[in-house]
């Protein structure tokens, strides 16, 4: 498909001159001017610039994003203020960390070519670059027989697949999905609060607010180990604790074997003591490589917030040492325990700290 797109990047802007489309295009483009007037968007999929051209008339900033050059070349072209309007070339399935948190988020006919199997996945690798109560905005094809290109064909998973004709005479198969209203419902279900979908005539709307803390993914496995989601604990000021989600750690029989524990933030906390991955294998668990297994279950969820986080671990604590090695995390540091932390009232006097790569 990235083959495609980039082949068809002179004549794609032809899908908006269809008569019949020219109502909703109207709503459409007045309904994104009002909705990311003064935020700082990301744009995912931003093709040749058109609605980054829109955006970029109300938006204070625009960084807008595609896998191909060649329809960015053609976006770069469009006439937008250079000084707020940013392209550059990006994997929507592997965003980057940025510098800045966006504010609004727009991703226009890109839903319709992500396979539903990948869905959930790539909306936690897009919500991690927005800040708090940031608007997010999906718009997409309805299916409307006479002006929609028929679907040819439908594959196990339930993605469906379009055959396309190009000026040059080649012939591409396309995946196009074509979701009902319950379908968008379910794939933004505990990644997003103030859901809305709205239908036009040949387009539908899908806006919301990622939530800060989703629930984690019901299949989170590896090897013998199976992770299972037991709560969500807020954060604790007084005693400087950051949020945290904690799960069991399950072997091959259902046995709980013990727990590791995700926490998000960056206090003195998670930088200097507990680290942002912690866990716990029982007694009669241990020596079997559950605690790496567990990490390694653990480690698509804790890609939806960061490309790297800290791993502590008490410098005579060998078996955990060792886990972390196995794990391919890069020694930074041994710091010393500050008197005031718990764990200096526990015992613990020093920690080394590890940098795990994701």
């Amino acid at each position: 498909m990235v083959r495609y797109y980039a082949d068809r990047a002179k004549e794609y802007e032809r899908i908006y001159h269809k008569p019949e489309r020219q109502h909703d295009l109207l709503w459409l483009r007045d309904f994104i001017g009002r909705t990311f007037a003064d935020t700082d968007v990301l744009e995912l999929a931003c093709g040749t610039g058109y609605w980054t051209e829109i955006l970029a008339r109300s938006a204070a900033s625009v960084f807008a994003t595609d896998i191909n050059e060649e329809v960015l070349a053609i976006a770069r072209s469009k006439p937008v203020d250079p000084g707020k309007t940013t392209f550059r070339r990006e994997n929507a399935y592997d965003l980057p960390i940025f510098p800045q948190r966006f504010t609004g988020g727009l991703a226009a006919f890109w839903w319709s070519h992500v396979p539903k199997a990948r869905l959930r996945d790539f909306l936690r690798g897009f919500h991690r670059a927005f800040a708090p109560a940031a608007c997010v905005v999906f718009i997409d094809n309805c299916y409307v027989a006479g002006s929609s290109t028929p679907v040819s064909r439908t594959d196990e998973p339930g993605d469906t697949y379009q055959l396309r004709r190009l000026d040059d005479g080649s012939t591409h198969e396309v995946l196009k999905n074509f979701p009902t209203e319950s379908e968008l419902h379910a794939a933004v279900e505990g990644l997003a609060e103030d859901v809305r979908v709205e239908w036009l005539q040949y387009f539908w709307i899908l806006s919301y607010v990622p939530k800060r803390f989703p629930t984690p993914p019901e299949d989170l496995s590896f090897g013998e180990v199976r992770l299972q989601f037991v709560r969500f604990v807020p954060n604790d000021p007084i005693r400087d604790f950051v949020p945290y989600y904690h799960f069991r750690i399950l072997v091959s029989d259902g046995s709980d074997a013990g727990h590791i524990n995700f926490r998000i933030g960056e206090t003195e906390h998670v930088r200097v003591c507990a680290g942002h991955i912690g866990y716990e294998i029982l007694e009669p668990f241990r020596g079997h490589g559950y605690a790496l297994q567990a990490c390694r279950a653990i480690a698509p969820f804790v890609r939806s917030f960061y490309d790297a986080v800290t791993i502590t671990c008490d410098p005579d604590n060998y078996a955990s040492l060792h886990t972390i090695e196995r794990l391919g995390a890069s020694f930074t540091d041994e710091v010393s325990v500050p008197p005031h932390h718990p764990h200096f009232q526990g015992g613990s006097r020093s920690k080394r700290r590890y940098r795990w790569t994701l």
